[in-house]
C-alpha cells in the first residue's frame, strides 16, 4: 500500500519517527512499505488468545477493535486509528496473549511474519526499526496507565466523597446506631448507600446496585443516588419517588445500564419501615431482640430498563431493639478458592454470631472481615457493600418534679436505683449523680423568679451500646449554661469569681453537653458512653 499515505497519519510518525524532528528511520520507512491493507468486518476477530502469532503485525487506519482477555473480558481501551497490535510475533514464536475483535469495520495496514523476515534478510535495520516500534509503543501504554491511574484515584476520592460516613445527626435525632462499608472491586464501583433525614424522626435508607463496574457504573450511580436524593427529600410517597426516579433514568441511559435498589424510610415515631424492593437483594431484619431472618417482601422491576413502571410498597415493624441489615450481591456472591460462594445462609449465620458479640458501630466491619477470612486467596470480583442501622432497646426514666432542693435527694436516689440496674460502673454513677445534683441545683436557684416551677428529667440507657443521656427541662428565664466560660483553675480558689464551676465539671464528667431553647423551656442534654 501507499506508504506516504500511512507516514500522513500523526500515530504513524510517532512511532516510527527517530526523534524530534519526526523523519522515518529508513528501517521504519521500509516497514511501512512492506505492509498490505487488509478490512475485518464487524465482529470479525483480527486475531485470537493462544493461536499461533504467524499472521504478524495489524496497524489500524479506521474503525475500532477491543481487546479481550481468554475469557472475552475487555482488558484494554479500545483500539482505534493509528493503534499496533501483535508487533512482537514478528521475531517470537509465542501464541497470541488477547483477541483483538472489530467492533466497527476496521481497516488495517497488514505485515505478516513471512513478509517480515523477508525483507529484513535484505536489510537488518528492519529490527532495530521493529524493536524501536516496540519501545515507543511500550513506553506510550506505561504513561497512559500512569495517567488513567491518577484519574481513576481521583474518581475514587470523589465517588467516596459522595458517600455519607457520619451519620451522627441522623443517628441523634432518631436514636439509631449506623454502620456502612464499601469496598469496590476496582478503584471505583457501581454500589453505593445513602440514608438521610426527611424530618425530625424520619430517615431514608437506600442500597443500591449498578450493572457492571468501573467508571461507567460509578457515573450511573452517581445519578441514581442524587435522583433518589432529590426525590426523597420531596417527602413523597415511595411508589411515586421510585416511579420517577426509574423515568428519570431510563430518559438518561444511553448505554442501558440497570440499578437494583432497596429504599426504605423508617418512622421511629411509629416505629415502622416503609419500603420498595426494585429487584434488590431482600434485607435482613432482625425485630426486637430476635434473630436476623431474611425480609419476606416482594421485588418489582429493577430501575432503568423500562418507563412508566409501578412499583408496590410494604411495611415491617421497626421498634426498639431492632436490627436492619442492607447488602449488594458481592457479598453473597463472593467465592472462596474453591469457588464457593457466600451465600445467603452463611451470611444469616455471620450476622447472627455477630449480632451477639459486637455493637452497631463496628457491625459492618466486623462482617466483612468474616467474608474476607472466607475468601482467602480467592481475590475480590464484585463491589461489596454494607449498611446496618439499628434502634437499640432502651431503658427510659421519666421524671417531673416542682423544681424545689426538697425533691433533689429523691431524684439522686431514682437516679442510682436505675444505673445500677443498667450495670453502670461506680465511678461513673458518682460523676452523673453530681452532674445531677449540679444542674438540678442551678435550675432551682435561677430558672424561676418568683414562683417555684417544674423541672423535668428524662434518663435514657441504650442496651448493647451503653449510650447515657441524661436531659433536664425547665421553663424558666433562658439560659444556656454551656456558653459560660470555664473558670480559670490556676487561679486560688478565694479569688476566683463565684460561678462556673458546677457546669464546668459537669462537662468535665460527660462527653457531651448540648443546650438549646425551644418552645419557652430551657432544654439541657447531657450525653456519656457508660459502657465501653
Amino acid at each position: 500500500m501507499e506508504t506516504e499515505k500511512l507516514i500522513e497519519m500523526e500515530a504513524v510518525r510517532a512511532i516510527f519517527s527517530s526523534g524530534e524532528d519526526g523523519k522515518l528511520t529508513e528501517g521504519g520507512r521500509q516497514l511501512l512499505s512492506a505492509m498490505e491493507e487488509v478490512s475485518f468486518r464487524p465482529g470479525e476477530e483480527l486475531m485470537r488468545c493462544g493461536e499461533p502469532g504467524d499472521d504478524g503485525m495489524y496497524l489500524i487506519l479506521e474503525g475500532k477493535a477491543d481487546v479481550l482477555d481468554s475469557g472475552g473480558k475487555p482488558i484494554n481501551v479500545p483500539m482505534t486509528s493509528g493503534s499496533i497490535v501483535g508487533e512482537m510475533a514478528l521475531i517470537r514464536d509465542e501464541p497470541r496473549g488477547a483477541t483483538v475483535k472489530a467492533v466497527t469495520e476496521v481497516v488495517c495496514a497488514h505485515l505478516s511474519k513471512d513478509q517480515f523476515e523477508e525483507a529484513a534478510r535484505e536489510n537488518k535495520k528492519l529490527y532495530g526499526a521493529l524493536l524501536n516500534l516496540a519501545y515507543k509503543k511500550t513506553t506510550g501504554l506505561v504513561e497512559e496507565q500512569a495517567r488513567l491511574h491518577s484519574e481513576l484515584e481521583i474518581a475514587a476520592r470523589i465517588q467516596t466523597g459522595l458517600l455519607r460516613h457520619d451519620f451522627t445527626e441522623i443517628e441523634k435525632k432518631l436514636g439509631v446506631r449506623i454502620s456502612a462499608f464499601m469496598k469496590p472491586a476496582k478503584e471505583v464501583g457501581g454500589d453505593f448507600y445513602d440514608v438521610f433525614l426527611i424530618s425530625e424522626r424520619r430517615a431514608c435508607v437506600v442500597m443500591a446496585d449498578v450493572s457492571g463496574k468501573g467508571v461507567p457504573a460509578a457515573m450511573f450511580m452517581a445519578m441514581a443516588k442524587t435522583h433518589i436524593k432529590n426525590y426523597g427529600m420531596l417527602d413523597m410517597a415511595l411508589p411515586e419517588l421510585m416511579y420517577r426516579v426509574n423515568n428519570r433514568l431510563c430518559e438518561d441511559n444511553p448505554e442501558e445500564m440497570f440499578v437494583t435498589a432497596f429504599v426504605g424510610i423508617i418512622d421511629m415515631d411509629r416505629e415502622v419501615m416503609a419500603f420498595v424492593n426494585a429487584g434488590h437483594n431482600r434485607p435482613y431484619l432482625a425485630q426486637e431482640n430476635g434473630p436476623f431472618k431474611q425480609l419476606a417482601c416482594c421485588s418489582d422491576l429493577v430501575f432503568g430498563l423500562w418507563e412508566e413502571q409501578k412499583y408496590r410498597e410494604q411495611t415491617v415493624e421497626f421498634k426498639r431493639g431492632s436490627w436492619l441489615f442492607l447488602y449488594t450481591d458481592g457479598v453473597t456472591e463472593a467465592e472462596d478458592e474453591t469457588e464457593a460462594m457466600f451465600g445467603d445462609d452463611r451470611l444469616c449465620e455471620t450476622l447472627n454470631r455477630r449480632l451477639l458479640e459486637m455493637d452497631a458501630e463496628r457491625f459492618s466491619g466486623g462482617v466483612y472481615g468474616d467474608l474476607e477470612r472466607f475468601v482467602g486467596n480467592a481475590g475480590q470480583t464484585d463491589d461489596i457493600t454494607m449498611l446496618c442501622l439499628t434502634a437499640p432497646a432502651r431503658k427510659i426514666l421519666l421524671r417531673t418534679v416542682p423544681a424545689s432542693l426538697d425533691y433533689m435527694d429523691g431524684l439522686i436516689e431514682e437516679l442510682d436505683r436505675y444505673l445500677r440496674e443498667g450495670e453502670c460502673p461506680p465511678e461513673v454513677m458518682t460523676e452523673l449523680e453530681i452532674s445531677l445534683e449540679e444542674i438540678f441545683t442551678n435550675i432551682t436557684s435561677y430558672a424561676y423568679e418568683k414562683e417555684c416551677g417544674e423541672l423535668s428529667l428524662g434518663c435514657c440507657l441504650e442496651q448493647g451500646s451503653g449510650e447515657f443521656t441524661m436531659q433536664f427541662k425547665d421553663w424558666g428565664i433562658p439560659f444556656d449554661p454551656v456558653k459560660k466560660r470555664d473558670p480559670d483553675l490556676t487561679i486560688p480558689f478565694d479569688e476566683r469569681p463565684i460561678g462556673g464551676l458546677g457546669i464546668y465539671m459537669v462537662k468535665k464528667f460527660a462527653d457531651e453537653v448540648e443546650y438549646e431553647y425551644r418552645d419557652g423551656c430551657n432544654i439541657l442534654t447531657v450525653r456519656k458512653k457508660i459502657h465501653s
